[in-house]
């Protein structure tokens, strides 16, 4: 097995964690398995995607991102099963790790957890921060992956952060240009227009959906609405996996690149 990797990055509150949970709960209704990555250490993932579960250091992948000398039973460990489904999983900080609990990861160790998660899962969602220069799992994430998914809020910081954020990323290795743009958490008050005169079209339009926010913080599977929001919501979604599914077959021969320059 060799996962598709996808990293979601953007502007802050532009929806990139629920964008990443509502994304593996439609590849799960697939019947393909999905990890959700995230390394982020100012909002530990853990206690997000699991809100009632209660972790230590023991479910963290910090201390495997610290040393590239741990087991398959040890990552398998630390590979947290969502409850409703067999085919979604989550892996990041717990909630009693900080900034300050680890040095900064190594690209090496983040390369090493990314090629071993890749053996064994369809898909593997990094769910990025909106600083990738500060957090490791995410740069390393615009760098290799197959696809990579840009958020941006519909408003006017949103268009602050991404002409600022053009000026860092457009780097020949981030393949910016490559990147599926999503204006996120768009509201019906949102100057939808304005923005596209301003940063060109998008590839999607999500919408804010209330719903997808309360099953989010219940840790709930983010799919199967019933509110009308929702409903368009879920679709979009769908929408986006689909346009990665479709482009799954060219992307085979750049992931086997990719593992054998960083085995």
């Amino acid at each position: 097995m060799s996962a598709k990797i996808i990293t979601v990055w953007g502007s802050p509150a532009s929806g990139k964690t629920i964008l990443s949970l509502a994304l593996g709960a439609c590849i799960s209704s697939d019947k393909k398995n999905a990890v959700i990555l995230n390394g982020d250490k100012l909002v530990p993932g853990l206690s997000v995607y699991m809100p009632r579960g209660k972790f230590t250091s023991a479910d963290s992948i910090g201390p495997l991102l610290m040393s590239n000398r741990y087991t398959d039973v040890e990552l398998a460990q630390r590979i947290k099963p969502h409850d409703k489904t067999e085919y979604l999983a989550f892996m990041g900080l717990s909630s009693a790790e900080n900034y300050i609990t680890y040095n900064e990861f190594s690209k090496e160790s983040v390369i090493h957890l990314i090629n071993k998660l890749s053996a064994q899962t369809d898909y593997l969602i990094i769910d990025g921060t909106s600083n990738p220069l500060e957090n490791m799992v995410t740069l390393t994430g615009l760098e290799i992956s197959d696809a990579v998914i840009r958020v941006m809020t519909a408003d006017a910081k949103g268009i602050a952060y991404m002409k600022a954020a053009q000026n860092i990323y457009r780097d020949e290795r981030f393949r910016y240009e490559e990147h599926i743009k999503v204006l996120g958490n768009v509201k019906n008050i949102s100057p939808e227009t304005e923005i596209m005169s301003i940063m060109g079209n998008f590839d999607f339009i999500l919408g804010y959906s209330y719903e997808a926010e309360n099953k989010m913080i219940a840790g709930e599977l983010i799919k199967n609405f019933g509110r009308s929001d929702g409903i368009k919501f879920e679709k979009k979604i769908s929408d986006i996996y689909n346009s990665l599914a479709v482009g799954s077959a060219d992307n085979k021969d750049k992931t086997s690149d990719r593992k054998g320059k960083n085995k």
